[in-house]
């Protein structure tokens, strides 16, 4: 990942253009968001996770244009492709207590 000083020509203007700060901020974080789901692509519960995620980014796209778009388009659609297939039934493993061996009589043979 690059650090934030590389995505704009002179950091010290950041005070000056917010908006161009903005967009750098909201770049940093689709960056971050696409290395989370590359990160978390192969668990069960995947889908969950990134369904809120989904949506604010499809809230999102109605407000954005040029890079930013194509960035948020590029990790919906990543999102979106995750096959999750059939999930197992989670289950309680019920196992009956064994007993403690504190004694054992000695038991001579005849």
């Amino acid at each position: 990942m690059k650090p934030v000083t590389e995505y704009c020509e002179n950091p010290e203007n950041w005070k000056a253009n917010p908006i161009n700060t903005k967009c750098i901020i909201l770049l940093l974080t689709l960056e971050i968001l696409s290395s989370f789901v590359t990160l978390w692509k192969r668990m069960a519960s995947f889908r969950e996770i990134f369904k809120l995620t989904s949506q604010t980014l499809q809230e999102l796209k109605k407000f954005c244009h040029g890079d930013i778009l194509n960035k948020i388009d590029a990790l919906i659609s990543q999102i979106e492709d995750k096959d999750c297939g059939p999930k197992e039934v989670l289950k309680a493993v019920i196992e009956r207590p064994k007993p403690l061996k504190l004694y054992e009589p000695l038991v001579e043979e005849k």
